[in-house]
């Protein structure tokens, strides 16, 4: 019975000393390790020793020590069996059915917004957009679409995009470049972009982007409703809704959120 129990606090300390290797902090030392799990420094040293015997961690001419290759190996394995779609799948569908809206995937292709999942909402005022399925729309123009461009600077924007000025189609619609810049910034502010009756007046958008492992925009979420259903006063409780949402699905393909200080 206790070699048992010493097994199972041997795999607890090895996934704990594992999962202490983030985009923050790709190389550890066994003696910050043992600090920050405490678990004696001697232990430490020992399994990151057998870690790295196993491919599972690399130690640098300086001793320290980086994710190696069979983890990565393990990780690509993951995310070569889940494809984009069925790992967003569940969360759009409980993002529609927390907030009532219709939710939708888009991914970046050929300088459009192309919608490739939708569900419907719950609210008696939810829009069937099941017919949209496939179709492409301008990136200044819905919140889904800024969403894919959200890291991109005004140069890159400029290459992707037509030239100014871009067809209105309502008087909130971004005209520029230079617009849509400023339009950008606000939105990595706060984590979301926004359509506010730019495609159609009376509609509301929030989106959201997905990064990969890598922290690439890959695709990104959306919800859509209307005016009377997306108030100022609802609009924070949305946002925060459609991040964690974004989140959640980012993290499913292997990223790693940024963590306070």
């Amino acid at each position: 019975m206790a070699k048992v129990k010493y097994s199972i606090r041997a795999v607890e300390r090895v996934l704990k000393i594992l999962k202490g290797f983030s985009v923050d902090h790709p190389e550890r030392g066994y003696l910050e390790v043992a600090e920050e799990t405490d678990i004696p420094s001697s232990t430490v040293f020992k399994l990151m020793n057998i870690l790295a015997q196993e491919g599972f961690l690399e130690e640098n001419a300086s001793g320290r020590y980086c994710i190696g290759r069979e983890a990565f190996r393990l990780g690509n394995l993951y995310l070569s069996n889940k494809s984009l779609v069925d790992v967003v799948n569940p969360w759009l569908q409980e993002l529609a059915q927390r907030l009532g809206f219709t939710s939708s995937l888009g991914i970046l292709e050929q300088g459009s917004s192309v919608t490739i999942l939708t569900r419907l909402g719950t609210s008696p005022l939810s829009l069937s957009r099941d017919r949209l399925i496939g179709e492409r729309s301008p990136l200044y123009l819905s919140a889904l679409g800024k969403a894919l461009v959200m890291d991109l600077g005004a140069d890159e924007l400029r290459q992707l995009l037509p030239p100014a000025p871009w067809p209105q189609l309502t008087p909130n619609s971004i005209a520029n470049v230079d617009q849509l810049v400023e339009n950008l910034s606000e939105a990595r502010e706060c984590g979301c972009t926004r359509d506010d009756k730019e495609t159609s007046i009376g509609m509301r958008c929030v989106g959201c982007p997905i990064r990969d492992h890598r922290g690439r925009i890959v695709a990104a979420v959306s919800v859509s409703a209307t005016t009377i259903e997306v108030t100022d006063d609802s609009l924070p409780r949305i946002m925060e809704t459609v991040k964690e949402i974004a989140t959640n699905i980012s993290v499913d393909l292997g990223y790693q959120p940024e963590r306070p200080a």
